[in-house]
């Protein structure tokens, strides 16, 4: 129980410290960004080195379900809130072309089982992924309610449609995933 205190209790900490320094998550992203552009062949960061581990060492193809219902969608500021049912997921700071896989319910909060996605940034195609034309993969950032830190997602779309020309939005237009999985928590 002590340790299970303490951790969290860490975890409110280095939470708080992000909070208070919102610079941290954009030097991560610039750091990526830096990484990709010196060797664009190979990924480097430990984030695309957990991602990659976890299609090697989880892969196992399997079609999700996408929402099924009416989803709903505002927009305040960089935060696009889209609704479930009774169920609320919050993507902020995500390029457009992505609007998709919440508009057509590919990701939703309950998609992932014995999980749950409140709060979505940072996605990101992996630069593996682009190998086949027909299957892209992506991480994210989810943020849940108990943790101060993200947890990293990967998952993975497929359009049995899509061609070397398929640019990223047709390519979400028909998409469903087949993979999804949390990696671990970053600090």
């Amino acid at each position: 129980m002590k340790k299970v205190a303490s951790a969290l209790l860490m975890s409110l900490v280095l939470g708080a410290c992000t909070a208070a320094h919102p610079g941290v998550l954009k030097r991560h992203a610039d750091q990526r960004q830096v990484a990709k552009t010196t060797n664009a062949s190979t990924p480097v960061g430990a984030t695309d080195q957990h991602a990659l581990r976890a299609f090697q060492e989880h892969y196992r193809y399997r079609r999700y379900a996408p929402f099924k219902g009416t989803v709903q969608g505002r927009t305040t500021g960089q935060e696009h809130v889209y609704g479930y049912g009774p169920d609320t997921l919050h993507v902020v700071g995500v390029d457009e072309r992505y609007g998709p896989l919440f508009t057509r319910g590919i990701l939703f909060p309950a998609v992932y089982p014995g999980g749950y996605l409140p709060r979505i940034t940072n996605i990101e195609e992996l630069p593996t992924s682009q190998s086949s034309t027909q299957r892209r993969r992506f991480t994210m950032l989810v943020w849940g309610p108990v943790l101060a830190n993200p947890t990293l997602y990967v998952f993975e779309l497929t359009n049995p449609h899509a061609t070397p020309q398929t640019d990223l939005p047709s390519f979400l237009q028909e998409a469903v995933l087949t993979f999804i999985r949390n990696v671990t928590i970053l600090i």
